[in-house]
């Protein structure tokens, strides 16, 4: 592998801010970087495309065409593609927007992928949420896979097989943002919060309770993209950079709602570079940054009630404190702290490109249960119900593939289908009951719950935390041990799941009447006795 080829990266992530910091960083340190042209028309609202990095490849024209006119997240690579990518690319870095596009990384691509991880909800982490056939292309890389984690809390909450590969890779901000630095006036007084999607996604509406509830009474602007519209004047919805710039210059404060401590959003760092003094939770990752209630960390929403309130009705001394307080964290996201971290990340990185395998040889399947050992709890009771937001499997399961982090409720699908996989095989005469839920692209739609050749369907019209229950019966042939429920239009998320159906629980009984299932009249042997297997999710999580 030349080095022109090891040094030429493959960014196929399309984050507007992110892009910004990361590509030129990339190219500074001696890599030239493609970044794709075409991303989805839809759910991608921090999604960018610029043609300007282009002019740093050396690639062939005819080639480089070809790359520009591929939809990278939205179709299989063809023979072409594949030829060009693996002639002329050492590294692709990928994030999980869609799982196709990961998948063909890991299959088809003979260099270094990386893996960039942002951070999950509270309680989520990648490891449960990849599925067998993913794990086991990681596996089959070897040396050719690393987890790039954002942030260095990410890592570890995974399991060791993504332990073992990670890199810390942070997450920069544009140093160029930096010219509107110590701007802020705080002429407006109320407070700005930015939470997109209030009525669409659950953690989003459960952030705009805790605002209204605690802090309603202050003054405030809640900015943000809005799916659908929210019947409250102070909701101002989707905002250009311009305009939020100069909410971060004129509002009196910051209010991050977030409790996550594995991510944080790009606003605050812009609010803090800009001068205006942020509250957030000290739970948070933010507040972890942050490390100091005198600089804005809240125990509680009543302490972040009281801040804000102070701040807006004009405290400058508890402004001045704050402000002076927060910039010590954001040097940590500065062009120059990115760079010293990058570089020795990239070195391992460089190596395992100019050494791997032309193509891809794949190992055994990994066992996913050795690998997520903490993941198998007990067998599951008779008559039972278990929550798929539960913290563990039962023994009756050997994974669930297609599913999302868990929350309160249960958990999103993520992709085209849930597959579950049964320690033993399905009862012939089978019941499969769900609590579950849809969201609105997905609402009255049919989908399929399959078994082998047996199939049926059923329609929900209500969101998951509703719980609404269906029930389907299936004639399965002997021996099949694998239900999928199909989704009907996964739907892009701005975190990067494609969800449709949310499952709040699920089980399958056999509903054969007693005599055919032991026709002697004997007692049944215990390994007989349960008659239906269910399963639950891993993880509390946000």
């Amino acid at each position: 592998m030349s080095q022109s080829k090891a040094k030429r990266i493959l960014w196929l992530i399309n984050h507007k801010t992110l892009m910004k910091a990361e590509v030129p960083l990339l190219e500074g340190l001696g890599y030239e970087v493609f970044v794709p042209k075409i991303i989805p028309a839809a759910g991608f609202r921090s999604g960018c495309v610029d043609f300007a990095y282009d002019r740093g490849l050396s690639l062939p024209t005819s080639d480089l065409e070809h790359l520009n006119a591929f939809d990278f997240y939205g179709s299989e690579w063809t023979l072409d593609i594949e030829r060009i990518i693996n002639t002329h690319f050492g590294i692709a870095f990928v994030r999980p927007y869609t799982r196709l596009k990961l998948l063909q990384c890991l299959r088809r691509f003979a260099g270094h992928v990386t893996f960039r991880a942002f951070g999950n909800e509270n309680g989520g982490c990648y490891s449960r949420t990849l599925g067998r056939e993913v794990i086991d292309l990681i596996a089959a890389r070897g040396s050719r896979f690393s987890f790039a984690a954002g942030y260095r809390q990410v890592a570890g909450a995974e399991a060791e097989f993504l332990k073992r590969r990670s890199v810390y890779f942070p997450i920069g901000l544009d140093d160029g943002f930096r010219i509107h630095a110590d701007t802020w006036t705080g002429a407006r007084k109320c407070f700005l919060a930015i939470i997109p999607d209030i009525l669409s996604g659950h953690m989003a509406a459960a952030a705009y309770r805790d605002l209204k509830e605690h802090m309603g009474h202050i003054p405030h602007i809640i900015a943000g993209a809005q799916l659908i519209p929210v019947d409250d004047p102070s909701v101002i919805g989707f905002v250009t950079d311009s305009e939020l710039l100069g909410l971060y210059r004129n509002c009196a404060a910051f209010f991050s709602p977030s409790r996550n401590f594995r991510h944080i959003l790009y606003s605050p760092i812009e609010a803090a570079i800009v001068g205006q003094p942020i509250v957030c939770y000290a739970e948070s990752l933010l507040g972890q940054f942050i490390g100091n209630p005198a600089w804005g960390c809240a125990a509680d929403a009543g302490e972040a009630a009281s801040l804000l309130g102070r701040l807006v009705e004009g405290d400058s001394d508890t402004a001045r404190g704050m402000i002076l307080g927060q910039k010590q964290f954001l040097e940590g996201f500065s062009a120059e702290a990115c760079r010293r971290a990058y570089a020795p990340a990239l070195e391992l990185m460089l190596v395992s490109a100019e050494s791997g395998a032309e193509r891809i040889i794949p190992i055994a399947p990994c066992d996913l249960v050795n690998l997520l050992p903490e993941e198998i709890g007990e067998p599951a009771a008779p008559d039972e119900w278990i929550d798929f937001a539960a913290p563990k499997w039962p023994q009756s399961i050997r994974g669930i593939f297609g599913i999302s982090w868990a929350d309160d409720w249960g958990r999103w699908s993520e992709g085209d289908r849930i597959v579950i996989e049964f320690a033993r095989p399905l009862p012939r005469h089978a019941r499969v009951t769900l609590v579950a839920g849809t969201n609105d692209e997905n609402a009255d739609r049919p989908f399929a719950v399959r078994a082998g050749a047996a199939s049926a369907s059923s329609r929900l019209t209500a969101w998951p935390w509703h719980r609404r229950q269906v029930q389907i019966e299936l004639e399965i042939e002997a021996g099949i041990s694998i239900l999928e429920i199909e989704v009907p239009h996964p739907t892009p998320t701005p975190n990067g799941r494609l969800i449709g159906l949310g499952i709040c629980q699920l089980r399958v009984e056999n509903r054969a009447p007693p005599e055919t299932r032991n026709p002697e009249g004997k007692a049944p042997p215990i390994s007989q006795k349960r008659k239906w297997w269910s399963i639950g999710g891993m993880g509390k999580g946000g």
